[in-house]
């Protein structure tokens, strides 16, 4: 099977320089972007092949890995830069290797054991390509609100149109979330015609029993905590609640406990400051996460998502630097 993946991946990437166990290095796709398209030859990035490490690989560039999210599972390699009929194959060998092997995977010395995937995208779910007249709409509401074609491929952003055989379903941006297996967890479908009453559609999942796109987090660096989908987008390295509300039943909670290692922002709509406050009292409360918890002020008549439709990435940031632990007075009159 690894052997298999490496052939795929000289298909798309070229030959590789070098071999350090699993891992091998290819130049990396993303840097020649930034050349034209032409590759640096500095082969800074690495792919590990070895699935039986956590059941889909895992590559990482070592020159844009933060800057431009070059990190994460194969799968996230190749829905970025393989062609259509790699992908395909790709998947194919996963399904395979998980349908031969009862694989147990150690994180952080805790176990973790593979789940089965029991959760799908609509059925007329389509990814975004720029060029499908069927999505024109869609990208056109994307759009509107400061999201590029290229942030809807990053994160695998799709749509179902008018024709959908669920009419709760019609004309919806749909987002989906992915955890550290690159397994499907939960999806949120998102009104673009203005013409629902249901804005929002979701599955039939409990939201507190998962971590929306936990495959893209890194626990070593600050996290910052939201509320939506489209917050999440605006934000980096963020993860929404789908709501308000995080107690210590959340897998949110759980996960932010053992394996973030950084400062954890709470950064809500400028109406949720009593529930920010909350989530506070909730994550500095305990012993592990206490003294790297912190606030960030909303202005007001904003969330994160408008502040990034209205002033971009940088005015995101410019907020987040407002970030600011209670004092021990607020923190003591909590309620």
């Amino acid at each position: 099977m690894e052997e298999r993946i490496i052939d795929i991946l000289v298909s798309f990437l070229g030959d590789y320089s070098k071999q350090c166990g699993e891992w091998y290095s290819f130049n990396c796709p993303r840097c020649a972007e930034d050349e034209l398209g032409v590759p640096d030859n500095k082969y800074n990035l690495e792919v590990n092949v070895d699935l039986s490490s956590n059941g889909c690989g895992g590559f990482h560039c070592w020159k844009c890995s933060e800057s431009d999210n070059m990190h994460g599972t194969l799968l996230h390699l190749f829905r970025e830069y393989a062609p259509q009929s790699a992908l395909d194959e790709l998947n194919q060998i996963i399904k395979e290797y998980r349908e031969s092997s009862e694989y147990t995977l150690f994180k952080d010395n805790e176990e973790f054991v593979s789940a089965p995937q029991t959760l799908y995208l609509p059925d007329e779910f389509r990814p975004i390509r720029g060029n499908e007249n069927a999505a024109k709409k869609a990208i056109e509401y994307l759009n509107g609100r400061g999201i590029s074609l290229n942030t809807a491929y990053d994160f695998n952003i799709g749509f179902i149109g008018s024709d959908a055989k669920e009419r709760s379903l019609r004309e919806r941006v749909v987002i989906p979330s992915y955890d550290m297996f690159d397994t499907l967890t939960y999806w949120v479908g998102r009104d673009y015609s203005g013409k629902s009453k249901q804005k929002v559609k979701n599955p039939k999942t409990s939201k507190s029993e998962i971590v929306f796109n936990e495959g893209r987090i890194n626990w070593y660096q600050p996290i910052t905590i939201v509320e939506g989908p489209f917050d999440h987008i605006s934000v980096p390295n963020s993860i929404p609640l789908l709501g308000k509300t995080l107690t210590k039943d959340y897998s949110v909670f759980n996960v932010l406990k053992k394996r973030s290692r950084s400062e954890i922002n709470i950064f809500l709509d400028d109406d949720a400051q009593k529930d920010a406050y909350r989530i506070y009292k909730v994550l500095n409360n305990d012993e592990t996460l206490k003294g790297r918890i912190n606030i960030i002020d909303t202005p007001e008549g904003y969330d994160p998502a408008l502040l990034y439709q209205e002033y971009g990435y940088k005015g995101v940031l410019d907020v987040m630097c407002s970030a600011h632990p209670l004092s021990e007075y607020d923190t003591n009159n909590l309620r």
